[in-house]
């Protein structure tokens, strides 16, 4: 299911988001669908330009349109989160859209309306992806082996394109063997105990397409670092790029629930989904916003409100739709019986 992303502002206009002081109250809709997914969901509350306006939503409906056609819909609301004294709500629909689609989403809640309207973005593709093991010094200052991988993707000609890189770890263990002369209490040979599905957070900084290496603070909220992996094709337009990420060993690590040292000894088998997600300007500039306003730049130099943008008609927020392409590396399989995850690839 996408990840839903949430900036819930004082807001108004429907392209950028500025400050407005009256007591009008709309519909705030936030979401980042993905044209690979079939199940997605957008967030809902009732706002306004006050911290007293923002209501709880009592009765939605949720309505997506694909060329024209319904598609999907939902009327059902999931409590997701709180601003002020309010709960924000996902509203989950399935509902199937290609690249080149277009888009209509309607929503009508406690007697208010707003609709986004957004054409589904052409795909690029990763090309290829080498992997290789390098040495680094970590920040204790000692030397440690960690998992690199060049993703090499070629840019859409013609047009100026924005991309954000995402990787995923895919992994489960089996129970390879016992040595024990009493297997009584111990899981049965193929057994799984522990599998993994989540997000990975690669470090980019040997990446200047992904990270500007400027380290302002040194604090770890540094806007330069780019937490959020976006690009543009400014540094290689209507051509290719391979972009260099590093990757520790404990975030290739499958949890699992028994381990006997010298005892059990497990399989683990694990792949690495690597992602690349095309959107247009508006997406691209509503998550840079985002990790500008979670940095220490935010906090630290006079700047005026930000210039979100906003595609809710009637209302405000940003839906935005992005598509996939993606690339699986098989990791070779592990047999240890290490359950600390320690182990090397």
């Amino acid at each position: 299911m996408t990840a839903v992303l949430l900036v819930l502002l004082p807001v108004s206009c429907e392209k950028m988001i500025t400050l407005d002081g009256s007591d009008e109250k709309f519909i705030i809709a936030n979401g980042f669908l993905n044209s690979s997914d079939s199940l997605h969901a957008v967030s809902v509350v009732k706002g306004g330009f006050r911290m007293s306006n923002f209501e709880t939503i009592q009765s939605a409906r949720l309505q997506c349109f694909v060329n024209g056609e319904p598609a999907g819909g939902t009327d059902s609301l999931v409590e997701a989160a709180s601003i002020y004294f309010a709960k924000i709500s996902k509203m989950i629909f399935k509902a199937r859209f290609n690249p080149g689609d277009e888009v209509k989403i309607e929503i009508d809640a406690d007697g208010l309306h707003a609709e986004i309207k957004e054409t589904v973005p052409m795909p690029a593709p990763v090309t290829s992806v080498d992997t290789a093991i390098v040495l680094r010094r970590n920040t204790e200052g000692n030397m440690e082996r960690v998992f690199q991988l060049g993703v090499s993707v070629t840019d859409r000609p013609g047009e100026d394109n924005y991309y954000r890189l995402m990787m995923r770890l895919q992994g489960r263990a089996v129970v390879e063997r016992l040595e024990v002369s009493d297997p009584d209490g111990f899981p049965s040979v193929g057994e799984e105990i522990g599998s993994q599905d989540c997000s990975i957070s690669f470090d980019n900084s040997e990446e200047p397409v992904l990270n500007k290496r400027m380290d302002i603070f040194g604090d770890g909220e540094n806007y330069y670092d780019n937490k959020y992996n976006i690009f543009t094709d400014a540094l290689f337009r209507n051509g290719s790029c391979r972009l260099s990420t590093l990757v520790s060993r404990y975030d290739l690590s499958v949890p699992v629930m028994f381990y006997r040292p010298g005892q059990l000894y497990m399989r683990v088998s694990r792949k690495i989904i690597v992602s690349l997600a095309s959107m247009n300007r508006d997406n691209y500039m509503y998550l840079d916003d985002m990790q500008f306003e979670d940095s220490s730049l935010s906090d630290t130099f006079l700047t005026e409100e930000m210039p979100y943008p906003s595609n809710v008609r009637g209302g405000r927020g940003f839906v935005g739709i992005s598509s996939r392409s993606d690339f699986v590396v098989n990791l070779r399989d592990v047999i240890t019986d290490d359950g600390y995850g320690k182990y090397t690839w």
